[in-house]
């Protein structure tokens, strides 16, 4: 599901991202502002997020939260990360926000959410990596009230990088509307390689 030994991979790499950049969308593994707020912008077409409960599974130093802020009001969010220092900046960058570091598969959360992100979590290459994405997504469901949003790279590239995962779109998808609802949205390629998807609660 999530072995000490992966864990210990994504630790060290955000650690590494943020010792080499500090700040900016580097730590996240992005590339640019522009391919970051990209990213942001598909996945906050999950739902109307006005003065909702939104609840960021990997937020790194606060990106996604400033964008959300800036894009629906009164909204009541909170971000979780397992990398000490990445929270620690976060909640030096945003002190107004509500940032814990949290293993939401060893620690689950009780509250729950109108809505779950999970933004660039999925990019690092670490082991049993789709074992990983279906553990983390059916946390993060059983949280969300409305739905949950998330995103990964397709296996469907032109090239790859060592760096990075890559999922099978079709496995996924199955996994989705098999493990979580059969409400679920895939926006394959809706730019580059990005897949993006919305699973949703059945009415």
């Amino acid at each position: 599901m999530f072995s000490p030994e992966a864990k210990e991979i994504l630790i060290s790499n955000y650690r590494k991202l943020l010792e080499d950049h500090g700040e900016g969308p580097e730590v996240a593994h992005y590339k640019s502002v522009e391919s970051q707020v990209m990213r942001f912008e598909q996945l906050a077409k999950l739902g109307d997020m006005t003065g909702g409960r939104v609840l960021e599974v990997g937020c790194g130093i606060g990106d996604f939260y400033s964008y959300l802020q800036q894009n629906f009001a009164d909204l009541n969010y909170k971000g979780i990360d397992i990398v000490p220092e990445i929270i620690a900046v976060a909640q030096k960058r945003f002190p107004s926000a509500d940032f814990e570091c949290r293993d939401i598969l060893s620690e689950p959360l009780t509250d729950d959410y109108d809505y779950v992100l999970i933004s660039g979590v999925f990019n690092n290459a670490i082991p049993d990596q789709l074992d990983f994405l279906k553990a983390l997504t059916e946390a993060s469901f059983k949280r969300a009230k409305t739905g949950l949003g998330f995103n990964f790279i397709s296996t469907y590239v032109n090239y790859t990088e060592d760096d990075f995962a890559y999922f099978d779109p079709c496995e996924v998808l199955n996994w989705c509307l098999n493990g979580l609802s059969r409400k679920t949205n895939m926006f394959h390629h809706y730019k580059r390689t990005d897949v993006c998807v919305f699973v949703y609660r059945e009415a």
